[in-house]
């Protein structure tokens, strides 16, 4: 990812945000379900489409691992989910 998108994540990332960002190549789609008090969730993309005027993702945050993954309850993350897209003429 360009770096200049990590830091607006990073910077935004305590707190649940959607955000498009754009430059020559892509515009990047991302889905950040902010803080969570655990280590085994993730924004999974359930559905994704267009039409002429946008696009739209449909996304959830869930379980990601088993208890017997040995995943810690102690642990903070920030899951999230980043979609490239490219338009052609």
């Amino acid at each position: 990812l360009p770096e200049e998108l990590l830091s607006v994540i990073n910077s935004k990332k305590e707190e649940p945000f959607n955000l498009t960002y754009s430059n020559n190549t892509y515009t990047y789609i991302v889905i950040c379900s902010g803080r969570q008090n655990r280590d085994d969730v993730g924004v999974v993309v359930d559905k994704m489409y267009m039409d002429e005027n946008a696009i739209y993702i449909e996304s959830v945050l869930r379980q990601t691992a088993t208890p017997s993954d040995a995943v810690s309850k102690d642990t903070v993350s920030y899951p999230r989910t980043t979609t490239p897209v490219v338009f052609k003429n």
